[in-house]
């Protein structure tokens, strides 16, 4: 597959923490080593939802990448395709595979590609044998001593779209268990999408942290650890 940079989840192996610090931390740190962050990201979509649905309806692509016509929102598509985007302070813009290759170098775009698309098809096996379906999600790759390696979060509901399997149909938007809920609240709000970002309400946060914590524990058969304090 390919190697991550995770060395440990535990908090007694950061060294000159209080007591404190460690019970206020603990189950929410990771250890890892440092790699030089490539400037894409690498989102593979297994159905056409979000941004990626909405390219569709006007140009008959998503990210330049031509798809069949007649697809619905939801549909699943013939098979998974990365869509990379740069990665921005603020917005992150498309590119097409192509351009993402010029961006970060055939060495490091293959090698990206290929463990993107592994990764995928890896973790949407593992999800569907529980009733998941995964409808896309983004990784980040970055180098140390010059090899590719898989950095940051991976398959969470902050980089990921998961779909309830019995839920899913063509033509509608099933529930999702990530931060949809936070999405569909800020498109209704009155702002620009520029900074500052509008206060958001306590309810929807609770109701984020709720959606967060079931995927969790429907993944993992635990919550995370701290959880309740």
């Amino acid at each position: 597959m390919i190697a991550n940079h995770l060395v440990s989840t535990s908090i007694d192996d950061v060294p000159g923490l209080t007591t404190k610090q460690k019970e206020d931390l603990r189950g929410r740190i990771m250890v890892v080593r440092k790699a030089e962050p490539t400037s894409v990201e690498w989102v593979v979509r297994g159905y056409l939802a979000g941004s990626g649905f909405k390219e569709y309806r006007t140009r008959g692509s998503v990210c330049s990448i031509p798809l069949p016509p007649g697809l619905e929102l939801s549909s699943r598509l013939p098979q998974p395709i990365l869509t990379p985007t740069t990665k921005e302070e603020h917005h992150d813009l498309p590119l097409s595979p192509e351009q993402a290759r010029e961006r970060v170098g055939g060495a490091v775009f293959d090698a990206a590609h290929t463990a993107s698309l592994a990764l995928f098809a890896r973790a949407s096996e593992r999800l569907a044998k529980i009733g998941i379906l995964l409808a896309d999600t983004k990784f980040e790759f970055g180098l140390l001593d010059g090899k590719v390696i898989l950095i940051d979060e991976a398959l969470t509901p902050d980089s990921s779209r998961f779909w309830p399997a019995d839920r899913w149909k063509p033509g509608s938007n099933p529930p999702s268990y990530d931060k949809q809920i936070l999405r569909d609240w800020l498109e209704q709000q009155p702002w620009n999408k520029e900074p500052p970002p509008p206060k958001i309400a306590p309810e929807i946060l609770a109701r984020t942290a709720e959606r967060y914590l079931e995927i969790c524990r429907m993944i993992t058969g635990r919550l995370p650890e701290g959880v309740g304090r």
